[in-house]
């Protein structure tokens, strides 16, 4: 089952408008609870996990501005000189 579909700009936490937008408290913590498992998935180089997580319609913003679909951005993910070191994410 495909949670959600996110076009992701700097690899930044969610926005103020994004926040504005989830209802309750539970729906903040289930987004923050997704976007932790995806940074640990993509740390991991864990390509299923990460596909589980995006829609095959995701149009993915990296750092510096190129785009990446879905397939793209898991090859990117399994490249071996890919290597996050580290994400963060407010809570």
């Amino acid at each position: 089952m495909k949670l959600f579909a996110l076009t992701v700009s700097s690899r930044s936490p969610c926005t103020r408008a994004c926040r504005a937008r989830i209802s309750s408290p539970a729906d903040e913590i289930q987004v923050k609870q997704l976007e932790r498992a995806w940074n640990q998935a993509e740390m991991k180089q864990e390509v299923g996990a990460v596909a589980s997580l995006l829609s095959d319609t995701l149009v993915y913003t990296d750092y510096d501005g190129s785009f990446m679909n879905k397939k793209e951005y898991m090859k990117w993910i399994a490249a071996p000189d890919q290597r996050a070191i580290t994400f963060t994410t407010k809570v």
